[in-house]
């Protein structure tokens, strides 16, 4: 219970993000202003060039899926189900929102199991097809790595945590992450370097498609 219970509490998060995704065919490095209400939402500004240039603006739901992207002035208004399969990533809202904080990703569950060795403290979750396996530093409980299966899915996701830094509260947060994403055969690899990152600040989040924009399917 005291390592399951070490994590961040927030009603609303707002950071920059250096990102950069591989996948088989592309490499892009990007930068990111992410904005989220737990629960609720979450808005992002994609920007390339070192920051200098807006490439696209997402909003996320626990329902739906909006984005625009400025070259060819393309919009995409999608249910959550099918702007999943856009992400290449077959998790629920919740860990989504999990994702990017750096809390475990699937909350509640059935402990299963739970062993240690010299360093690590680790336990196996399982909530419906989902099985978790979460390995804490045995020094200072933080959350090292996270490993996420979904065997009838075929999905897979695994999380290293690096770089902890507290907040204005003293919350420990990871400020740089590692993240492997096996969905369908599909591999796709991202690193986030955080900064900025603020906690319970008010929050303001507008998202709007702009009349010239053309929306398309995936």
């Amino acid at each position: 219970e005291d390592y399951l219970n070490s994590f961040i509490r927030y009603q609303t998060f707002t950071s920059k993000a250096n990102i950069n995704i591989r996948t088989a065919n592309d490499n892009q490095n990007l930068s990111a202003n992410i904005k989220m209400h737990k629960d609720k939402d979450i808005w992002s500004s994609v920007l390339a060039l070192g920051g200098l240039m807006e490439v696209a603006r997402g909003y996320i739901t626990t329902d739906s899926l909006k984005a625009i992207v400025r070259i060819g002035k393309k919009a995409y208004q999608l249910s959550y189900e099918e702007g999943l399969q856009l992400l290449q990533a077959d998790i629920e809202f919740s860990a989504l929102q999990n994702l990017i904080v750096g809390n475990p990703l699937i909350e509640g569950g059935k402990i299963v199991k739970s062993y240690e060795d010299s360093t690590l403290y680790n336990i196996d979750i399982q909530k419906g097809d989902y099985y978790q396996t979460l390995s804490y530093d045995k020094s200072t409980h933080l959350l090292q790595s996270l490993l996420l299966k979904a065997p009838k899915k075929n999905f897979e996701c695994l999380v290293n945590y690096k770089n902890y830094k507290p907040l204005a509260m003293k919350e420990a947060f990871a400020h740089s992450q590692s993240i492997q994403i096996l969905n369908k055969g599909e591999a796709i690899s991202i690193e986030m370097n955080f900064s900025n990152v603020q906690l319970n600040t008010p929050l303001e989040i507008q998202f709007s498609i702009p009349s010239s924009y053309t929306i398309v399917r995936p």
